[in-house]
C-alpha cells in the first residue's frame, strides 16, 4: 500500500503517505535495536534485531519468532545477517556466526547446520534474495567463492584482494548480472564470471539499482554510481558525506535514502532535465528555429550548453530580443533596434525603448515598445504609430494583421491601410500579458486578473478557464494541449477533454515561477525559471498519471460512525483532500463533506446509508480509487413499541415503590436526625464534663481556703475573682454551640492564669495570630482548646520544665482554620497512634469530626513530638458569625 518500513535503533518506523507510525517493544517488537529489514516474495518482512531477535511483518501486524535456546547460545549478541524464503512457508537464515545455518518452517525454528568448508558459499534465491556463509578466518586471505543459483554451483576463486573482516553486500539485476561487495569492494559479474571490479573509498554498506543505474551506497562517502565502467560520485550537498545504509525507489519514483548519522533523506527522480541553472536571470527565447537559443541577463546567451556575451554591447543597453536576418542580427533594445556594422552598433531607423516583435514575412516585422507600434520592413521604410497605452505582448494572427495585448484596454488588432498603421480594439478593457493563436477563429488570451480567456476573432469570449490562478504569465499550444505558465507552476490544460493538471515544485518541476514556454521539435518544451532552464519531454509529461490509492477502517459506537482515512502517496500527500459523501438508501445524496483530517466522525440516525470515499489533489487534479462503504444503523431497545409497553408496567410498579421508599426515608432520616442531635448533645455534655479536671477545681478552692487562713486577703480576693470569672465564662459558653476566636481566648488566658497560681509557676501563654484571621468574627465549637490545653499542663509540664510555655497558632489556608497548639515540656513517649488520649481529646477530636459535612480526606486531628515538647494540629472548616 506505498507504506515504507525503517528500521532504526528506536524501533520500526512505518511512512503511509505523510503519516508516520512508531513500533516498538510496546508492539510485539522483541527489541527496539532494529538493524536491518528483509522482504520476501510473498509479502512478508523479516525484522532483525541488535541481539539476534526474529519478528516478522505480515499485513500491518508484528509477529515475534520465538528462537530456540540453540540458535540464542550460537555466540550470545550475534545479529541475522541474511535471510531468504524458499516457497511460502520455508525461510533460512544466517547469524552474524561463521558455519551457521539456520531454518525456520511455518514460524517454527527446525535446525541448525554447520558446514565445515573452506569457501565463502553464496546461495542465491528467486527476488534478489541470498543466504552468505563464512568459513572459519584463518591466516589465508584468499578464499574460494561458492555459488548456488539455479540448481548450478559456481566456483570463484581470489573474487576479492582482502576479505578479513568481510562485510558483504550483494545485488542481482537480472539472471546474467549481479554485483558481489568486500568492504570497498566491488566485483560486476556477468553469468557469475567476473568482469569488472570497482574500488570505492570506504566499505560499501548498500548497492541498489535506480533506473537504469546502479548505485552504491558508501561509508562516510555518500553514493556514487557506475558511469563508463567508473565508479563515479553523485554530487548531492545533504548526502555528500553521510553514511548511506539503504536505497529505495518507490512507486512515485521518489529515492528514499537512510543514512547512519541524520535520519531520512527523500529526492525525487527528475523528468525534466536542466539546461541551465546560474547566476543570470532569464529573458526570452531567441529565434524560431529547433535549436534553442536564450537570452539572459546582463546581455548574455545561453546556446548548446555554452554561455556567451553579445559582442559590442555595453550593459547600460538591454537586449530584450533578436531577429536574425541572414549572417546579421537585428537587436531589439533598451534605445532602439540595433545592428552591428564595422564592429560598430548603428540605428535601424528606430531610437526608441523597444521590448520584442513579430515576424510576419521574412522582411516584415511588428516592433512594440511602451507606448510605440513600429512596423519595419528590412529594405523599405519604418512605419510607426503612438498608442495610448502600454502594449505588453503581441502575436501574429495573419500576415495581414497582429494581435496586441495591453497594459489597460484589452486586446487590439493592428494592420497596415493606406500605408498607415491602423489599431482597432476587439476586447473589453482588461490588462493581457500573453496572447496565443490556437486556429483561425480560437485566441488563448493570458490576463493579469481574469485568468485565462478564449475569445474568436471578433473579440468574443468563448469560454474562461476556471480553477487558475489570476494572474498569467505565458502561453503555450501544441495537439489540443494547453501550457499555461503562471508564478504558482505550470497548468497543463487538455481543450478536448477539460482535464487540468498542475506541475510545480510539489510534484515535478525544480520551481514554481515560470518566466517564458516554447515547444521544440514538437517534442521537448523548455521552460524558464528565473534563474533556471529546463525542458520536458512533451510525451512523458501528458501521460496518464498513476493514481494514489485510499483506504479506510471504519468504527461504529452507537450512532457515532468513525472512519479512519489513509492514503499511499508520499508525493501528493501534502494536497489531498478526502471527499466523503453520504447516500441514502436509494442512492440520493444527503451531504458531502470535505477533509484534510485523517478521522472523520458524524452521528447518524436509524436507517441505511452508504459512503462513498475518495480523496483528490486539488493541485494536480488526480483522484483516487472510489470505496464505498454501506452502513446501517438499527433503532435503540428504547426506540421500539414492546420496550415503551415494558415501560409504562416498570414505571406502575416504580411509582408504588418510590411512594413507599419517600415514606421509609423521611421516617429514616427523622429518626437520624434525632440520633445525630442526641449525639451532639452527648458529646458536649461529655466535653462539659471533661473540660475542667475535678482535681482542679477543688485545688482552685483550696488555694483560696489556703490563703483565707494564711490572711493574705489580696490573693485570696484576686484568686477567688479569676476563678469565679472563669466558672461564669463556662456557663455563658455552655449556652452556645460556637463562640468567636476573642471569647475562646479570653476563657483560655483566665484559665491559664488560675493554672499559673496553682503551680506557683509561669506559665507563659504566646499568641501568633495571622493577619488574615479576624478574632472577632471567626467561630469555633464552644471550648474547643481548653481540654488540650489542660492536657498539656498536667500531663506535659513537669516540676523542672523551664520555662513552661504554650503557644497558639492560628491561620486561614482556603475554605479552612488551621490551629497548631505547642507545649514545650515532655514528649509524648509513643507513636501518636500507639500512645494514650486523653478522654477529653477523644472528644474533641470527634467534635472537630462533627464540624464537617462527611469525613474529610486529609488529617484534621493529629498530635506528634516536636523539638522539645508535643504539637497538636487541628483543621476545621472556616466559619464567621454573621
Amino acid at each position: 500500500f506505498g507504506s515504507k518500513w525503517i528500521a532504526s535503533d528506536v524501533g520500526l518506523l512505518k511512512i503511509t503517505g505523510n503519516t508516520v507510525q512508531h513500533f516498538t517493544t510496546n508492539h510485539n517488537l522483541e527489541e527496539n535495536v532494529v538493524l536491518r529489514l528483509f522482504p520476501t516474495p510473498e509479502g512478508k518482512i523479516w525484522i532483525a534485531g541488535f541481539n539476534g531477535s526474529l519478528a516478522v511483518i505480515e499485513k500491518d501486524s508484528i509477529k515475534k519468532i520465538p528462537l530456540i535456546e540453540q540458535i540464542k547460545n550460537i555466540k550470545k549478541n550475534y545479529y541475522i545477517k541474511s535471510l531468504a524464503s524458499e516457497g511460502k512457508n520455508i525461510i533460512y537464515f544466517n547469524k552474524n556466526y561463521p558455519d551457521n545455518l539456520c531454518k525456520l518452517e511455518n514460524d517454527t525454528i527446525l535446525s541448525v547446520s554447520n558446514d565445515k568448508m573452506d569457501k565463502i558459499t553464496l546461495r542465491l534465491y528467486d527476488g534478489g534474495q541470498y543466504l552468505l556463509n563464512y568459513p572459519q578466518i584463518s591466516n589465508n586471505l584468499y578464499y574460494d567463492w561458492h555459488i548456488i543459483a539455479n540448481n548450478k554451483e559456481y566456483i570463484l576463486k581470489k573474487l576479492f584482494k582482502n576479505i578479513i573482516n568481510p562485510t558483504n553486500t550483494f545485488l542481482t539485476l537480472n539472471d546474467s548480472t549481479t554485483y558481489i561487495s568486500n568492504n570497498n569492494e566491488v566485483v560486476e559479474l556477468i553469468h557469475f564470471k567476473p568482469v569488472a571490479h570497482y574500488i570505492l573509498p570506504k566499505r560499501v554498506l548498500c548497492m541498489q539499482k535506480i533506473g537504469n543505474k546502479v548505485l552504491f551506497g558508501v561509508l562516510n562517502n555518500g553514493v556514487f554510481m557506475i558511469k563508463n565502467k567508473e565508479a563515479v560520485k553523485i554530487k548531492n550537498i545533504d548526502i555528500d558525506k553521510l553514511s548511506v545504509s539503504h536505497i529505495l525507489l518507490d512507486k512515485e519514483e521518489n529515492i528514499w535514502f537512510t543514512t547512519l548519522e541524520k535520519g531520512l533523506f527523500v529526492c525525487r527522480v527528475p523528468k525534466a532535465k536542466s539546461i541551465y541553472k546560474g547566476e543570470y536571470n532569464t529573458f526570452n527565447f531567441i529565434g524560431d528555429d529547433d535549436t534553442p537559443y536564450i537570452l539572459l541577463s546582463d546581455n548574455h546567451t545561453i546556446r548548446n550548453g555554452i554561455i556567451e556575451k553579445i559582442p559590442n554591447f555595453s550593459n547600460d543597453i538591454l537586449v530584450y530580443d533578436i531577429i536574425t536576418q541572414g549572417k546579421q542580427n537585428l537587436y531589439i533594445t533598451s534605445i532602439g533596434a540595433l545592428y552591428i556594422k564595422n564592429d560598430k552598433l548603428a540605428y535601424k531607423g528606430i531610437s526608441r525603448y523597444m521590448k520584442g516583435f513579430a515576424k510576419m514575412t521574412d522582411s516584415t516585422f511588428y516592433i512594440i515598445g511602451s507606448y510605440s507600434l513600429y512596423y519595419l520592413n528590412i529594405f523599405k521604410d519604418v512605419f510607426s504609430e503612438t498608442l495610448y497605452d502600454k502594449v505588453n505582448c503581441l502575436e501574429k494572427y495573419n500576415n495581414d494583421f497582429v494581435l496586441l495585448g495591453t497594459q489597460n484596454k484589452g486586446v487590439n488588432k493592428a494592420s497596415i491601410v493606406d500605408g498607415n498603421i491602423h489599431i482597432k480594439q476587439i476586447t473589453n478593457n482588461f490588462r493581457v500579458n500573453c496572447i496565443k493563436k490556437l486556429n483561425a477563429n480560437l485566441i488563448v488570451v493570458g490576463t493579469n486578473d481574469k485568468g485565462v480567456l478564449l475569445i474568436d476573432s471578433t473579440g468574443k469570449t468563448l469560454k474562461i478557464i476556471n480553477n487558475m490562478p489570476q494572474r498569467i504569465d505565458c502561453l503555450e499550444y501544441q495537439d489540443n494541449i494547453l501550457y499555461i505558465g503562471t508564478r504558482t507552476g505550470l497548468y497543463v490544460y487538455d481543450l478536448v477533454s477539460n482535464k487540468m493538471q498542475l506541475l510545480s515544485h510539489n510534484n515535478f518541476l525544480p520551481f514554481d515561477e515560470i518566466v517564458k514556454l516554447r515547444i521544440f521539435r514538437k517534442k521537448e518544451l523548455y521552460i524558464l525559471g528565473k534563474y533556471e532552464v529546463i525542458k520536458i519531454d512533451i510525451n512523458e509529461l501528458n501521460k496518464e498519471k498513476i493514481p494514489f490509492r485510499i483506504r479506510i477502517r471504519h468504527k461504529l459506537s452507537k450512532r457515532n460512525l468513525f472512519l479512519y482515512l489513509e492514503q499511499n502517496s508520499y508525493k501528493y500527500s501534502q494536497n489531498i483532500v478526502f471527499h466523503i459523501i453520504l447516500l441514502d438508501k436509494n442512492g440520493q445524496e444527503i451531504k458531502h463533506y470535505k477533509t484534510t483530517n485523517k478521522i472523520f466522525e458524524t452521528e447518524l440516525n436509524n436507517g441505511v446509508y452508504t459512503f462513498q470515499v475518495y480523496a483528490i489533489d486539488d493541485f494536480v487534479f488526480i483522484k483516487s480509487n472510489v470505496i464505498t462503504l454501506p452502513i446501517l444503523i438499527t433503532p435503540y431497545y428504547y426506540e421500539t413499541w414492546w420496550f415503551w409497553i415494558l415501560c409504562f408496567m416498570i414505571f406502575a410498579l416504580i411509582i408504588i415503590y418510590i411512594t413507599y421508599k419517600i415514606v421509609h426515608n423521611v421516617r429514616k432520616k427523622e429518626l437520624q436526625k434525632r440520633l445525630t442531635q442526641q449525639k451532639i448533645t452527648d458529646l458536649e455534655s461529655q466535653a462539659l464534663q471533661a473540660q475542667m479536671n475535678p482535681h482542679f477545681i477543688f485545688n482552685a478552692i483550696n488555694s483560696i481556703q489556703a490563703f483565707i487562713l494564711q490572711h493574705k486577703t489580696e490573693e485570696a480576693h484576686y484568686y477567688l475573682s479569676e476563678f469565679a470569672k472563669l466558672i461564669r465564662m463556662i456557663l455563658n459558653h455552655t449556652r452556645k454551640r460556637y463562640v468567636t476566636i476573642a471569647e475562646e481566648l479570653a476563657l483560655l488566658t483566665t484559665y491559664i492564669n488560675i493554672e499559673s497560681e496553682r503551680i506557683k509557676d509561669t506559665i507563659i501563654f504566646q499568641k501568633n495570630i495571622a493577619q488574615e484571621v479576624d478574632i472577632n468574627e471567626i467561630i469555633l465549637p464552644t471550648m474547643l482548646l481548653q481540654p488540650i490545653i489542660e492536657n498539656a499542663i498536667w500531663h506535659g509540664f513537669e516540676p523542672e520544665t523551664n520555662p513552661k510555655e504554650i503557644i497558639l497558632t492560628l491561620s486561614v489556608e482556603g475554605e479552612y482554620i488551621h490551629i497548631q497548639l505547642y507545649n514545650r515540656g515532655r514528649k509524648i513517649m509513643q507513636n501518636v497512634r500507639g500512645s494514650h488520649i486523653s478522654k477529653g481529646l477523644k472528644i474533641t477530636q470527634e467534635r472537630i469530626l462533627l464540624a464537617y459535612p462527611k469525613k474529610p480526606n486529609f488529617e484534621y486531628f493529629s498530635m506528634e513530638n516536636y523539638d522539645s515538647g508535643v504539637l497538636v494540629k487541628m483543621i476545621l472548616p472556616f466559619e464567621v458569625d454573621f
